[in-house]
Order: C-alpha cells, then sequence, then structure tokens
C-alpha cells in the first residue's frame, strides 16, 4: 500500500514539474517577444523623434503661413501616431 502511495506521489511530482517546466518556457518565450518589441519600438520611435525634430527646424524658415500651417498640421499628425503606437504596445503589456 505505501508504495502504491509513493508511486502516485512521485507521478502527481512528475506531472506538476512538466506543467511547469512548459509554462516556463511559455513565460520566456513571451518575456522575450516583448522585449523584442520593446526594442523594435524604441528604435522606430527614436527614427520618428529625429525626423520630426528635423522637421520642426525646417519649419522656422517658412514663411509662407498656409505652407506653415499646413506643415504644422502634419507634424502634430506624426507626433499623435507616436504616442497611439506607444498607447497600444502599452496596451498589448
Amino acid at each position: 500500500m505505501r508504495r502504491q502511495t509513493d508511486q502516485m506521489i512521485h507521478k502527481v511530482r512528475l506531472e506538476t514539474n512538466h506543467k511547469e517546466n512548459i509554462r516556463r518556457g511559455l513565460e520566456e518565450k513571451k518575456r522575450v517577444e516583448r522585449t523584442a518589441k520593446l526594442e523594435n519600438e524604441v528604435l522606430i520611435s527614436h527614427k520618428k523623434n529625429v525626423e520630426i525634430d528635423w522637421n520642426w527646424q525646417e519649419l522656422e524658415e517658412k514663411e509662407d503661413c498656409k505652407e506653415l500651417a499646413e506643415d504644422i498640421e502634419l507634424q502634430v499628425t506624426a507626433c499623435k501616431k507616436i504616442i497611439e503606437d506607444k498607447d497600444k504596445l502599452i496596451q498589448e503589456f
């Protein structure tokens, strides 16, 4: 009787360990994917920020008010897009 109990306990432990290993593996995979997404977001965001900064500098040289207003609106739209992308990433995590 004792041997059967020990075997059952051993079997339960093996199954539990196996399930835990699978869970840990999945968590590690998700962690790696999140890290890759964050690193990608940093690179993309930096590139977009540099582009926006460059565009702001160019706007300082504009003299036509209508053209300036249109270009500022494009800048605002680009800034909103960056914020939306970051908000999506926040919601995902």
